[in-house]
Order: structure tokens, then C-alpha cells, then sequence
């Protein structure tokens, strides 16, 4: 019995990217965590209207078809068939503040099925307070905001919404999870822009209506697909790029890796003060880099010092946004690329900033080769997952465990009439790399915010912090002498050199007598069963691994 070919969709449709297509190969088959959920979350303190920020949402999904497109399989493809425009409900869920971090954690930890569009779900988080403390509240937004909201328009909305029939009224909490096969981090710079305008334009405020979007995700993809296959030069660079490129570029790891699947992450937070975002910025100037390099050279090093590699690769992100109109679009139009750093014993940081300075211009020049082409260059490509993002818990990724993310500059946050919103960035649970260091500049570029998010099937919540504040202590020390080697720079805090000049100083008398050889790796099983025990060439056994 013989089968024809699929009946074709009345409904448009396009091929998918390659990091989509990663990402749908490894959500399909995933353990149930939602480890490709991004969040767009805001505190809105004020008096919000829920059927403006219904209409708002529904409006920017009728306006990228990313949102409102359902990836599956047509026929033998892979595809992205765009949906009509069609309603974003928007849950609504009274809260206290004691519960709120709780319900918050929920609503941005769904999973969102990649054939059910919209890729994303909304949620509004209702928090109470006294008539009084919110008269107080509205005081103060009325002088805060005058650059985003005139007296007149806040007016018009709390006489609107007003008090409700018990005294009280609520702040809230709108809580956006969408899925990253539809988005990117510009994607929610787009988001702050254009749902301002659409929720005032909900209100029946005036508002000039947005332009059109000038290029969709769909057509977009038709016109890259139609450009020639990567060129050979870049395939060339990258081959030498990751010749002989080590397996594993980590840091020292709490627990084993074991064959179990599992995504569970945590984060701790960070903050570059104002003294150390100034001294960035001039050593910037006087080395002729970008931030970013900077910031990635004293993540090499912090590696490099706590594993005494002098050859290792971290994750860079890249965007792929190279036209003027794509700046509009919400889409998933970027990815992460390996880069090599080398270090020799006396590499200086300013030696080391010029070079991933250099080797980073040299990625982005040769980002026409996606990371699933590296990947099946390096002959892993179907066992491991999207976009080089692999399940902690499982053997490591390939090309790179730790990734460095940094925006160009603070979102554009919302402009609500009589609403005073802040954007918050809670944490999902999952962790896609054994380490992701996510750095953003805030408004005014003289702090620098950001947090480590780490695999808690790898790591402990207290290497987690101390990796911070280590990175944060290597790299001021790294801004004030650029010139002295990486081997000399400060990676310990001053808690770490109490605990080691005085806690551990004053243990137990030794036992008296050699140790035996079977009691010496006994006790570094214990201490640090995934420390590398046996190397030969390629291949690397751990403690624990000898041990079983």
C-alpha cells in the first residue's frame, strides 16, 4: 500500500533556523522541565487594567508571527506554519506578598507546547495593600513619572480602575512566559517597546498607531535559506579554530556527571558596583575592547585559575541580526559559538583581552556556520542538546560548559500611564550549562547587575556564590593591574583567605605515620570525586569514576 504525499496547509509556512530546529529536537524529547521558557516579567505599581493588558498581549501576538506559529512536523519537513491572529487569555490570580515569590515561580515555569500556539502564557499577579499605603504609593509614582505618563492620563486610569469595594486596590505582577524557539533577547527589548503603546492605545488614550513590522521571522528564514551554504573559508577557520580543542572547559565540579537526565539550575546574584563599572569602561578605552571582551578575558581567567587550564573554550552568544529592518522582529535570530582561549604561564590580562578580543571578531565573522554544523563537524551532532545546551547530569556538552551573556544596555522598560512598572528576572529552576554568567549594564551604565546561573545537579548553591564573588575579586584586581600575569591575579576573596589562613590553619594535629596510598585516594574520592584523577591524551577519568 503505497501513500501520497501530505495534503498541503492553506496556512503559510517556513523552514525553521538551525538553532529552532535544535531546540524542537531537544524539547521534544525532554524530561518535562521548562528549560527553553524565557520570562518577560514586570512589576506594575499602580492601578493596572487588566482588559488593556489582555488587549495589549493579544495585539503583539496579531503582530509577530512568531508568536502565533505552530512548529511541527508537514509532510517530511519541519516546519513553522503561522496561525490567524487569535486572543491571549490572561490568567488572573489574587495573591499575597508572602506567596508571591511562589506563584511567580509557577507562572514562569509551564511548559508551552511547540504545536499549540501562542508560544506563550500570561499571567497577572494581584497583590493587595491598604487604600492608604496605595493613596501613598500613587503620591509618589505622580512625581516620579512624569516622563513617562502626564497627571492628566493618571488620572483618567485610577479614576478607571479605582478602589475596589472592600477599600482596597492591588499592585501586580504581569508575568509573560514565552518560548525560546519564538524569541531571543532583542525579541524582549521589542516586547517593552511595543506593549507601552498597545496597552495605551487599549485605554482609548492617544497614540499614534506602530508601523508595520517590517520583516517576519517566516520570510526572513526564506531569504537567508535561499543565501549559499557556509563558505568554505569559515568551515576552514573553524577547524582549526577547534583543532585539538579540549572536551571540557569547566569549573571544578561539587557531583559527578552521571548518565541521569535532569535540567535543574539555581542562580545567585551579582552586582558590579559603581567603582568597578567605571574602571571597566576606562580600561576599555585605553585597550581598545568592548566590555564584553574584557568581562569574557576575566571569565577565561577565573577558569583558567580554578582549573589550571591553559587551553579552554567558552560559549559566546551571537546574534544574527544584520539588517536594519530585523532590529523590529521578534524571533529567535541568534546563537551561542564556541571561543578558544589560550593562556602561556605569564599571559598578562591586557595580553589576554586583546586576544579574545581579536578571536571574537574572528567568531562573528564567521557566524555563517551555525553550532549544529560544528557539532556534526565534531562528530556529536543528535546526542546532545539544542543550541550546544546539554542536560546537566549528562556528560558534558561539547565545545562549551560555561557561557558569558551581556546586553548592550538596559531594556527599555515599560512607559504605562499612572503605572510605575520594574522588571523583574526570575528563575525557572532549570539550567541549560554548567555555568551561564548573565551580566546587564543598568539605566545610566553606572552599575552592572547581573547573576550566575548554575547547574545544581553539578554544583552547590555555596561554589555558586563563591564562583561570584570570585569573579567579581579577579576581576578588579585584573582592572587595576592590567599588566600583571593572570597567574598572579587575585581569585580569592577575603572570606576564602580567612577560611584558609585561619579555619583551616588551626585544624586537627596530623596523623602521625605515612598514609597509606589506598587511604590517601580514599580520601580524595571523598573530597573531590569529580576532580580529574587519570589523564592520557583525550581521555580523563575522575576519582569517582576509578572509584566505581
Amino acid at each position: 500500500m503505497t501513500t501520497g504525499p501530505a495534503p498541503r496547509s492553506p496556512l503559510p509556512s517556513y523552514p525553521l533556523s538551525p538553532e529552532q530546529e535544535a531546540i524542537w529536537r531537544d524539547d521534544t524529547r525532554g524530561d518535562g522541565t521548562p528549560q527553553y521558557v524565557e520570562n518577560w516579567v514586570h512589576r506594575l505599581m499602580g492601578p493596572v487594567d487588566p482588559g488593556a493588558v489582555e488587549a495589549a498581549l493579544t495585539a503583539l501576538v496579531q503582530r509577530h508571527e512568531a508568536l502565533r506559529s505552530s512548529v511541527r512536523r508537514i509532510g517530511p519537513e519541519l516546519r513553522q506554519e503561522v496561525l490567524p491572529p487569535m486572543p491571549v487569555p490572561l490568567a488572573r490570580r489574587r495573591t499575597t506578598a508572602e506567596d508571591l515569590p511562589a506563584a511567580l515561580r509557577e507562572a514562569v515555569s509551564v511548559r508551552l507546547p511547540l504545536d499549540r500556539p501562542p508560544l506563550l502564557r500570561a499571567t497577572l499577579l494581584e497583590t493587595t495593600q491598604t487604600t492608604q499605603t496605595t493613596q501613598t504609593t500613587q503620591t509618589a509614582q505622580t512625581t516620579t513619572e512624569a516622563d513617562t505618563a502626564d497627571t492628566a492620563e493618571a488620572e483618567t486610569v485610577a479614576g478607571r480602575r479605582g478602589a475596589g469595594a472592600d477599600g482596597r486596590t492591588g499592585d501586580a505582577v504581569l508575568a509573560v512566559a514565552v518560548h525560546r524557539v519564538a524569541v531571543d533577547a532583542r525579541s524582549l527589548h521589542v516586547f517593552d517597546e511595543e506593549f507601552s503603546s498597545l496597552y495605551r492605545a487599549a485605554l482609548g488614550l492617544p497614540e499614534p498607531p506602530l508601523p508595520p513590522v517590517p520583516l517576519q521571522p517566516g520570510p526572513l528564514a526564506l531569504a537567508r535559506g535561499a543565501r549559499p551554504a557556509p563558505c568554505e573559508a569559515s568551515l576552514a577557520y573553524w577547524r582549526g579554530a577547534l583543532d585539538g580543542a579540549p572536551p571540557e572547559s569547566s569549573f571544578p565540579l561539587d557531583r559527578p556527571r552521571t548518565d541521569t537526565p535532569g535540567g535543574r539550575g539555581a542562580v545567585v546574584d551579582l552586582v558590579l558596583g559603581a567603582g568597578t563599572t567605571a574602571r571597566l569602561y576606562g580600561r576599555c578605552r585605553e585597550l581598545r575592547a568592548t566590555p564584553y571582551a574584557v568581562l569574557a578575558a576575566a571569565l577565561v581567567a577565573l577558569i583558567a585559575r580554578h582549573g589550571g587550564q591553559r587551553d579552554l573554550v567558552i560559549g559566546v552568544p551571537v546574534p544574527r541580526r544584520d539588517a536594519a529592518t530585523a532590529a523590529a522582529v521578534v524571533a529567535r535570530l541568534g546563537g551561542a559559538l564556541p571561543l578558544r582561549a589560550r593562556l602561556a604561564p605569564d599571559t598578562t590580562f591586557a595580553e589576554l583581552v586583546t586576544a579574545v578580543a581579536d578571536t571574537l571578531r574572528s567568531v562573528r565573522a564567521h557566524a555563517d556556520v551555525p553550532l549544529t554544523r560544528l557539532l556534526r563537524e565534531a562528530g556529536a551532532a543528535g546526542r546532545w542538546g539544542a543550541a550546544g545546551e546539554q542536560r546537566p547530569g549528562r556528560p558534558p556538552a561539547p565545545l562549551f560548559q560555561v557561557v558569558l551573556a551581556v546586553d548592550d544596555g538596559p531594556p527599555p522598560g515599560l512607559a504605562l500611564p499612572g503605572v510605575r512598572a520594574e522588571r523583574l528576572r526570575p528563575h525557572n529552576g532549570t539550567a541549560a550549562f554548567d555555568v551561564l554568567l548573565h551580566l546587564v549594564p543598568d539605566p545610566g551604565a553606572r552599575t552592572i547587575s547581573g547573576r550566575l546561573e548554575y547547574a545544581a545537579g553539578l554544583l552547590t548553591s555555596a561554589t555558586a556564590r563563591r564562583l561570584a564573588d570570585r569573579f567579581r575579586t579577579l576581576l578588579d584586581d585584573a582592572l587595576a593591574r592590567p599588566g600583571a600575569a593572570v597567574a598572579r591575579l587575585a581569585a580569592l576573596t577575603p572570606d576564602d583567605h580567612e577560611r584558609a589562613t585561619l579555619t583551616w590553619a588551626h585544624g586537627p594535629a596530623p596523623v602521625a605515620g605515612p598514609a597509606l596510598a589506598a587511604e590517601a585516594f580514599a580520601r580524595s574520592v571523598r573530597r573531590a570525586p569529580a576532580a580529574v584523577a587519570v589523564e592520557h591524551g583525550t581521555e580523563r577519568l575522575t576519582y569517582a569514576r576509578l572509584d566505581a
